[in-house]
């Protein structure tokens, strides 16, 4: 039976009521928690950006694949550090996204950065569980599908200029989750 973890279920629910909040009154969210690289850039947004979205599929499936995987990521590093974990995969996505993708004259929003610090913390822990992806009847190994998801990123990232996905965003946060791994000593826990 599938159980959620404490933290990864709040988690959730932030983004939830965010979503629905966002539904009601979009411009307040939009210009003071969404990231800006304008005027209406504020130092918090790094963080708060990570728990609005931009409709309800980008919602769906960034929370899909946080209740999926996040729940075994939390249990291997504990409660207390799946948070900033969390947190400062987005900040490094949203650093990264910054640098090189720029946000333009449109805000940033959305948890991916996050998610994917934690799809490559998985595939570190987790490197021959299989994963189910999209339409594919079967499942591949973490190690091969989420290098693959990254891989793909990166050329999305370098080739696809008008599509309005933060694929920089994705890979800071992938990257951001190895160097936590190996920062944290996660390496030598098992």
């Amino acid at each position: 039976m599938f159980a959620i973890t404490p933290v990864i279920k709040k988690i959730f629910w932030v983004n939830i009521i965010l979503f629905i909040t966002t539904l009601l009154i979009p411009n307040f969210i939009y210009t003071y928690f969404a990231l800006w690289s304008n005027d209406n850039y504020h130092i918090w947004q790094l963080i708060t950006h990570q728990f609005i979205h931009s409709g309800f599929l980008h919602t769906l499936f960034n929370m899909i694949a946080l209740v999926s995987i996040g729940p075994f990521c939390e249990e291997y590093l504990g409660s207390k550090k799946i948070l900033s974990f969390y947190i400062l995969c987005g900040i490094g996505g949203a650093l990264l996204h910054m640098l090189i993708g720029g946000i333009e004259d449109i805000p940033m929003v959305g948890a991916s950065g996050a998610v994917y610090g934690l799809l490559l913390l998985f595939a570190f822990i987790n490197p021959n569980d299989k994963l189910f992806f999209m339409f594919i009847p079967y499942g591949i190994k973490s190690k091969y599908l989420i290098s693959f998801v990254l891989i793909l990123e990166v050329i999305l990232g370098l080739f696809s200029t008008s599509d309005r996905v933060g694929h920089w965003a994705h890979v800071g946060g992938a990257l951001t989750g190895i160097l936590l791994y190996f920062l944290y000593g996660m390496k030598n826990r098992r």
